[in-house]
């Protein structure tokens, strides 16, 4: 997606779609094209508000809760929130404040450390660092999954203590899955287009 220059901005969990194990990224009214590296400020793209409180990237989120315009790089401001949106599936529950508002930040950084998947930890916090100029891109952080094959578990079940101690490995995915562009921004480009996801 990036690679052709598209920028969801909107990127949460609610906006992915699984279907027969592929994600589909959806809603794309707030994305943006750009042909090349930019940045914006907060307070829109095009005059359209971008993101989603709890999901957008602290620099946007802080224009959401103090309306203090501030700059913020398209790739890492997507990353933040996909990063945020791998931290509420690994974690399976909703959040009950702004994680990534900027008084957060120590907070979110401690949770990221109590997280069961150590090899989630490097990932969330690259793609979930404050400092969108250190904040890696999606490029770099799907070079942290290459490292070897994910595997896949059952889901726990909140209600069926049987069930979670079995722990059942489901199975190990060993190829990058494609994610298929899905959305009105589509229809504009002149082949379908898919885009590696992990």
């Amino acid at each position: 997606m990036h690679n052709m220059k598209i920028y969801h901005l909107d990127i949460k969990p609610t906006n992915i779609l699984i279907e027969n194990d592929h994600p589909y990224i959806i809603d794309f009214d707030v994305s943006v094209t750009k042909k090349q590296e930019q940045t914006c400020i907060t307070e829109g793209v095009d005059n359209i508000f971008v993101g989603t409180r709890g999901y957008a990237a602290p620099e946007i989120q802080e224009f959401f809760d103090k309306k203090i315009k501030k700059k913020y790089f398209l790739r890492q401001a997507d990353a933040f929130s996909l990063g945020m949106t791998f931290y509420h599936m690994i974690e399976r529950k909703n959040f009950k404040s702004n994680l990534n508002s900027s008084h957060m930040e120590e907070i979110l950084r401690n949770r990221i450390n109590e997280i069961k998947y150590k090899w989630a930890i490097p990932l969330l916090k690259g793609m979930m660092d404050f400092n969108c100029e250190r904040r890696i891109n999606l490029i770099q952080a799907q070079a942290l999954l290459t490292c070897g094959p994910t595997q896949a578990y059952e889901p726990l079940d909140d209600y069926d203590e049987e069930k979670n101690s079995r722990k059942k490995e489901i199975h190990s995915i060993k190829q990058p899955v494609l994610v298929k562009l899905i959305d009105a921004k589509k229809r504009q480009l002149k082949n379908s287009q898919y885009y590696i996801a992990e």
